[in-house]
């Protein structure tokens, strides 16, 4: 059995903890329900805030990519007390050298 020392450590580094890193690992992950319903709400907040609209693309305009980014925000005791989705936009920028 481990020191007293260590206790803490191990257990923090056996919990899997892993912030999904795409859309795809978010659906994958058993917690996809969680992560579902904070796409929702950060869509919903999006529509609500004027800060999104859906449209056709003009011809000869390129699209901005975008991403979704995930998060957990836990308590004190390391408690997930609410399931955090933004997505970030990011246009594809060529730069010349």
């Amino acid at each position: 059995m481990p020191s007293v020392r260590y206790r803490e450590t191990i257990g923090m580094v056996s919990h899997s903890d892993a912030k999904p890193r795409s859309y795809e690992e978010a659906m994958a992950s058993p917690e996809s329900v969680f992560w579902k319903t904070a796409m929702n709400e950060e869509f919903r907040s999006l529509m609500e805030n004027g800060a999104w609209k859906i449209f056709t693309l003009p011809a000869g305009r390129k699209k901005v990519g975008c991403k979704w980014m995930f998060k957990r925000k836990e308590d004190q005791t390391s408690n997930v007390v609410r399931y955090k989705a933004r997505l970030g936009l990011f246009p594809k920028i060529r730069m010349r050298l």
